[in-house]
């Protein structure tokens, strides 16, 4: 134990990672408060509040009538847009319970034909596997001013997959780097005992690391979303956030999705820190695993922005570097069965099957990185 507080004292005191840290949150709040109305968002919450809930033909005949509505010549005041907030979630809500019913009729179909199958394909394995999924989640049945939970969820997905990699980068690409630049691995890594205690307090370090600083970002994003926007809704379905997860295959509260993604993320961000962690064991410049950590992350996203075709080479980079998926998590909710050995599986146990098995080759290689340095 008192390894890993020496090890982690090390990792903390460095000044880059605190720079980093209150540019990151600076960001944010900048982007945050720039986009803040409170006038509109009071308005909206009053609209929601007043027709929001469960969902009657009342509400159903009021949210038609705004949409449809003739145009006004003169832009829109806060009130006619909260207004059509409200009504556009209604009849969204109204739209998906037809495209459940029609699903339900479809889905009877296919189950119907496959029943009496004695070979059933893992495709088609994977179909009844979502039928069920779907009839699971339904459709919403009400709708709440979910605001904060919006942009609570969507903060991983836009930037904080980059605030919490760039962090987990600058702060562990000197951890073998700076021993060997200051030749201290002659000394720590001496004898098979001392080499094998430095490592693990090294890599449980690491872990801490990952997790205090998605932890701290993360209670910074809830807390100026929850004073400013509320909380409201926590415990609503999570298909209930219509224009995030209309097609969810999530079927529980919005709270739990939000606890899976940050344990997803968390997990996500320490196997980013042991890919690091490796990379500077190879090398005494910590600008070298920065560098290098620096490509995987940001590779996915500038071929995504820029439009690059996904011709072989590409499409095989992008299977490989998987470290911005792992945090980024745009799929984490996805209702899609992948075949997995013949087995039908969800993209979720998929995605931390995959992030379990980079994370153990990752271990591996360090750990046989550091033992070819043993000297006796």
């Amino acid at each position: 134990m008192q390894l890993i507080k020496y090890e982690l004292y090390k990792i903390f005191s460095q000044k880059v990672v605190y720079i980093a840290l209150s540019v990151f949150i600076l960001f944010y709040c900048l982007h945050f408060f720039g986009a803040l109305n409170v006038a509109l968002e009071k308005k909206k919450k009053l609209f929601y509040e007043q027709f929001g809930g469960n969902i009657t033909e009342e509400k159903i005949a009021w949210a038609r009538q705004v949409l449809e509505a003739p145009p006004r010549k003169q832009p829109m005041n806060e009130d006619l847009i909260a207004q059509n907030s409200v009504a556009t979630d209604i009849v969204n809500a109204v739209n998906l319970k037809e495209q459940y019913e029609q699903f339900l009729k479809e889905s009877a179909k296919k189950v119907e034909r496959l029943k009496g199958k004695e070979n059933v394909s893992a495709l088609q394995k994977a179909e009844l596997k979502e039928i069920e999924v779907w009839k699971k989640v339904e459709y919403p049945k009400s709708v709440y001013y979910l605001n904060g939970w919006k942009n609570i969820i969507q903060y991983m997905n836009e930037v904080g997959y980059f605030f919490v990699g760039a962090l987990t980068i600058l702060g562990l690409s000197n951890v073998f780097s700076h021993e060997y630049s200051t030749r201290m691995d002659s000394l720590i890594f001496s004898s098979r005992y001392g080499r094998r205690k430095i490592v693990l307090a090294k890599i449980a370090a690491a872990a801490v690391f990952c997790t205090v600083i998605n932890a701290l970002l993360t209670c910074v994003v809830f807390s100026l979303n929850g004073y400013c926007y509320g909380l409201s809704g926590w415990n609503q379905p999570l298909v209930t956030l219509l224009d995030l997860f209309s097609s969810t295959g999530f079927d529980g509260p919005i709270w739990a999705f939000y606890l899976k993604q940050q344990l997803y993320a968390t997990l996500g961000c320490i196997i980013l820190g042991i890919f690091v962690l490796l990379l500077s064991s190879r090398t005494k410049l910590s600008i070298v695993p920065a560098f290098i950590g620096g490509v995987v992350l940001i590779f996915p996203v500038v071929i995504e922005m820029a439009n690059i075709p996904l011709v072989m080479p590409v499409k095989l980079l992008l299977d490989i570097l998987r470290f911005t998926d792992f945090i980024k998590l745009n799929h984490l909710d996805n209702y899609h069965f992948l075949n997995f050995f013949g087995f039908p599986l969800q993209y979720g146990w998929y995605l931390l099957i995959i992030m379990l098995t980079y994370g153990f080759i990752s271990l591996l290689l360090l750990m046989f990185s550091i033992k070819k340095r043993q000297v006796i």
